[in-house]
């Protein structure tokens, strides 16, 4: 029996099979190994297994190692030599700045749609939220919270119309400080609770 049927990481791993057209197949490694770390599909400090990779990509060590390298440029993954590769731990202090970064982007974001956008791209918008909203009220997987955010951001950063900028300005910043504060809380209990275990 293959590990894809003994162990549930490889539950519906077909949909993450590397295609053997189109993009270079090292470009949709990286992507689709990129994808399993974001979408929580691999935790924060959990070991990632070339031989499990393989199996689950459908893919060639080597093409697994060079993804797995680019991963580490990116800082998503941890290389440690003689033991392997880790997917990588994100300190507090590091969240907080990659927050303040998002909360400026966004808030420009929203504010440049109020000025730009059209009355398509604002219903098309309301759609991308209610679609967003309906993720979070039904506890859907993070891979498909993670398609309606980039929907929503997508929808976001191609509209083009006017309504008020200084609002939407406003509304994304208090989103992003909110996302912020819940993430932030996590990752220093998690820090605190690793800290009393070494301790």
């Amino acid at each position: 029996m293959s590990t894809a049927i003994k162990n549930p990481l490889f539950a519906n791993a077909h949909s993450l099979r590397v295609e053997k057209v189109s993009a270079p197949m090292r470009q949709q490694a990286v992507e689709l190994m990129r994808h399993t770390i974001t979408t929580g599909r691999f935790a924060p400090g959990e070991r990632l297994v070339e031989k499990d990779l393989c199996e689950l990509l459908g893919v060639s060590r080597s093409l697994v190692r060079e993804s797995m390298r680019q991963l580490e440029i990116e800082g998503l993954i941890h290389m440690v030599p003689h033991q392997g590769a880790t997917v990588a731990k994100l300190p507090p202090e590091q969240a907080e700045q990659l927050y303040r970064v998002r909360a400026e982007l966004e808030s420009l974001a929203s504010e440049l749609f109020t000025t730009h956008a059209t009355d398509a791209d604002m219903q098309e918008l309301q759609v991308s939220f209610k679609r967003l909203k309906k993720t979070a009220r039904t506890n859907s997987s993070a891979a498909n919270r993670l398609a309606a955010k980039s929907q929503l951001y997508a929808c976001l950063l191609k509209g083009s119309g006017n309504r008020d900028a200084a609002a939407a300005r406003n509304a994304a910043a208090r989103h992003v400080a909110n996302a912020a504060a819940a993430a932030l809380t996590i990752l220093r209990e998690q820090d605190r609770s690793q800290g009393s275990i070494r301790n």
